[in-house]
C-alpha cells in the first residue's frame, strides 16, 4: 500500500485499517497501546511517484523523526504484509519513561533484532535493519 499520485485523493478521505499490510496494523495496535494519536509511515505519508514531495519531505524528516516520542522498526519483518508482533526469542528489553507529569509511567520495550552493545541496544549484524539507510538517522537516543 503505497500513496501515489492516483491514490492522494482517496487516502485523503480515509485509509481504513482492514486495507492495511499486517505490518501497518501491528504498527497501528503498537501506537494505540501506547496512547499515541499520530503515525508517521514514510510509504503513506510520502507521495511514492512524486519527486517534489520525496524532497520536500526529505528535508523535514529528520526533524519528523527527531521529536518523535518512539520509532517502531519491525527487523522482522520481511516485508509490508508479514508483521512483526510474531512469537520470538527473548530479546534485550530498554525502558522507556513517559513524559506526562501528571501520570509518568515506564513501557518496557523487547527489541527483537537488536543485540545489547557497551551501553546501547544495536541492529544484529544480518538484520534486514542494517540494508536501510534511515535506520543509521533514526535510532533514538532515548533507548541508550
Amino acid at each position: 500500500l503505497r500513496l501515489t499520485k492516483s491514490t492522494y485523493d482517496e487516502f485523503q478521505k480515509k485509509i481504513t485499517y482492514t486495507s492495511l499490510p499486517r505490518t501497518f496494523q501491528e504498527a497501528v495496535t503498537v501506537k494505540g497501546s501506547l496512547g499515541l494519536r499520530y503515525m508517521w509511515i514514510d510509504s503513506l505519508c510520502i507521495i511514492q511517484d512524486c519527486k517534489i514531495d520525496w524532497e520536500e519531505q526529505c528535508t523535514d524528516m529528520g526533524r519528523i523523526r527527531k521529536d518523535s516520542f518512539v520509532t517502531l522498526a519491525g527487523p522482522t519483518a520481511s516485508g509490508s504484509h508479514s508483521g512483526f508482533l510474531n512469537a520470538r526469542q527473548v530479546s534485550p528489553q530498554a525502558t522507556l519513561q513517559t513524559s506526562d507529569a501528571e501520570s509518568p509511567s515506564d513501557v518496557i520495550l523487547s527489541c527483537s533484532g537488536f543485540t545489547e552493545g557497551p551501553g546501547e541496544l544495536m541492529p544484529e549484524p544480518n538484520s534486514v535493519l542494517t540494508k536501510r539507510a534511515w535506520v543509521s538517522q533514526v535510532l533514538c537516543n532515548r533507548l541508550k
